[in-house]
């Protein structure tokens, strides 16, 4: 049985200035290896395939099997994108996108392209503003539509998205984990469902406060990240080192928790 380890990108693997510095990318390489044998690795992002390789250099995707892109509901390659939901309700987002491009809202930079869900960035590798008081806003909208019921609004620390409801990050990966273990390794709202519902769950030193409340109140106690501990199912442990490093911290307890 393997582990299919989850990884978001935003805050998780990529840094503040949306990079993976090279200085760190021996590291992961080594981390990623080092777990090779037993686990496979999928890229969890709210983003599109566009947006991956843009911002994730070839080389670093190249240690990854696959993509789950859009909160999981599109499955990616380095070739394809796979819409993972029925495609009757694109319509209805696409609506949903139209009408909110009309508030003008202002903390919105800019809409990314998406095939099946909506994204409106608060926030840009150089500046912006929180995404929370967005979330609310919007959150607002949508109930006031009365369809809080068919789409989901949440946000990562720099956009809030919008998916339709029953699909998030941990749909995807166990679409593609099948009966095999799954890891999540993330640090936003959008990640909450991956974090709480994978077999093991681990987040950097910069995971959102609110996401560390919401897993402990719901039952997932999050410890910190020692490699001295026995890890156990119903943790989820934070890292005392930010984004990138704190997926390589993070890799490197889970190996020796695996005894490789």
């Amino acid at each position: 049985m393997k582990y299919y380890v989850g990884i978001d990108l935003h805050g998780t693997l990529l840094n503040d200035e949306w990079q993976i510095a090279e200085k760190v990318r021996p590291q992961l390489r080594q981390q990623l290896d080092r777990l090779r044998k037993h686990c496979l690795f999928y890229i969890c992002t709210g983003n599109d395939l566009t947006f991956l390789k843009k911002y994730v250099p070839d080389e670093v995707r190249s240690w990854f099997d696959g993509y789950i892109l859009e909160t999981g509901c599109v499955i990616g390659t380095e070739d394809s994108e796979t819409i993972g939901i029925p495609k009757n309700q694109e319509t209805a987002i696409k609506e949903l996108e139209a009408k909110l491009k009309k508030l003008n809202y202002p903390q919105i930079k800019y809409f990314a392209r998406r095939l099946i869900t909506i994204s409106m960035f608060t926030r840009d590798e150089h500046d912006g503003v929180p995404p929370e008081e967005l979330h609310e806003i919007v959150s607002a909208e949508v109930l006031k539509m009365g369809i809080s019921e068919e789409v989901l609004v949440t946000y990562s620390n720099v956009a809030v998205d919008i998916i339709p409801r029953g699909y998030n990050k941990m749909t995807g990966l166990q679409d593609v984990a099948l009966e095999n273990r799954t890891v999540g390794i993330a640090d936003s709202m959008n990640d909450w469902h991956m974090l709480f519902d994978s077999d093991y769950s681990f987040m950097p030193a910069n995971a959102s406060k609110r996401l560390q409340d919401v897993l402990s109140s719901s039952g997932r106690r999050v410890k910190h990240l020692d490699p001295e501990l026995k890890l156990k199912r119903d943790a989820a442990y934070i890292s005392d080192k930010p984004n990138t490093e704190g997926v390589i911290d993070i890799l490197g307890v889970f190996a020796e928790h695996l005894g490789v």
